[in-house]
């Protein structure tokens, strides 16, 4: 059986995924999402998540 990974999500967690990959929150912290979902720093290119974190909570606030 498959369980949905959004099931029971509050209002207030719905929101909190979406401002965690939202263009706003990533330059204000100075970084940027690279096409593989890595979030990194802007100028130095540090990665702060690992690919597929972007692209991951896309997917799940799209099948919400």
């Amino acid at each position: 059986m498959v369980v949905s990974p959004f099931h029971g999500l509050t209002g207030m967690e719905i929101e909190a995924l979406r401002n965690a990959i939202s263009d706003e929150l990533l330059n204000y912290q100075g970084w940027i999402a690279d096409d593989y979902g890595r979030v990194k720093m802007k100028f130095s290119g540090v990665n702060i998540y690992k690919a597929g974190y972007v692209t991951a909570i896309s997917k799940i606030l799209e099948n919400l």
